[in-house]
């Protein structure tokens, strides 16, 4: 890669952008197609997560809301790029015992079960025990109630986009 053509974003940890078209990047006499490989595989394994740079805002405008123990619902999440944002935003805020994970949970909703599905499946790596996957319309979630308690459930963020 040339300067210019990766760069890190500097409002997003760990986050860098590619700045080639998707056909220079995929094309096989480019040059590029190990790079290319490289960012498949490494995305399969969910060492890294691909996303639009602008798609990444909608999740990065709550970072200041979240914390250790915040409910955050995302309303329409398939196919799961911003969740996974969620989840590790949720896991980065401080918290009592840093060795447990935080209190808090993403509630991953998705009206289409065939793309739940593929939520699952892309999110499967985060292997997160504040992850919960639902199949609902948006315009409709169901009220979430404390299996303890039977207080009413009250989310602290939503995403929806």
């Amino acid at each position: 890669l040339h300067p210019g053509q990766f760069q890190e974003l500097p409002f997003v940890k760990d986050g860098y952008q590619v700045n080639l078209p998707r056909p220079v990047l995929r094309a096989p006499l480019s040059g590029l197609k190990s790079f290319h490989e490289f960012l498949v595989n490494q995305g399969q394994a969910g060492v890294l997560m691909r996303q639009e740079t602008v798609s990444m805002l909608p999740a990065l405008a709550l970072r200041g809301e979240l914390q250790q123990d915040s409910l955050v619902l995302d309303i329409c999440s398939a196919p799961g790029s911003k969740t996974s944002q969620l989840l590790e935003m949720l896991n980065e805020c401080p918290r009592p015992d840093p060795s447990k994970p935080p209190e808090g949970m993403v509630v991953a909703n998705e009206l289409v079960v065939k793309r739940a599905h593929l939520l699952i499946h892309r999110l499967r790596h985060h292997n997160s025990p504040n992850l919960v996957v639902t199949a609902h319309a948006g315009q409709a979630f169901p009220s979430c109630f404390d299996g303890v308690t039977g207080r009413k459930i009250e989310f602290d963020a939503a995403l929806c986009d």
